[in-house]
């Protein structure tokens, strides 16, 4: 494990931002684009610098590409200090992190993506979800004569 590597790496804004929001959920560069509000350019040049120390991973899926952080040492070391960075009070954040919180989880409310159990966003502010009714025979418009199996 490269500790100095690491420390190296959370020393740029935007990588930083892009593993912070990492730890919450995979995202493609479209959505990160909206949720950090950089250029597509500047993203894809971090994300290469990330994949290349191993510290994230593409998922493809057809012509989708999402990122997420990668499950190793030294990013088990990794997600530990990014976790008591987002476990400090929203104040003494500065304001870039929890404008990046905050579109992350508008985001996150609008794609109605699972969150794994216990991820907790910057600041201790968790996403309460709604599940989405499942339409049954007792919630589904009636109509007469069709018979309620076929709902």
């Amino acid at each position: 494990m490269n500790i100095k590597r690491i420390f190296k790496t959370l020393g740029e804004d935007t990588r930083l931002r892009i593993l912070l929001i990492l730890r919450c959920r995979r995202l493609c560069v479209s959505e990160m684009q909206h949720v950090l509000d950089l250029p597509q350019a500047a993203i894809s040049k971090a994300l290469m610098r990330l994949r290349a120390q191993k510290l994230v991973f593409a998922i493809r899926r057809g012509v989708n590409i999402s990122y997420a952080l990668a499950e190793n040492d030294e990013t088990e070391f990794l997600k530990s200090i990014l976790k008591n960075i987002s476990e400090l009070p929203l104040k003494k954040l500065p304001d870039v992190f929890k404008k990046d919180q905050e579109r992350l989880t508008t985001l996150t409310i609008k794609l109605r993506a699972p969150v794994p159990e216990g991820t907790e966003f910057l600041g201790n502010t968790k996403r309460i979800v709604k599940p989405v009714p499942q339409k049954t025979a007792e919630t589904a418009p009636h109509f007469v004569g069709l018979p309620t199996n076929l709902l």
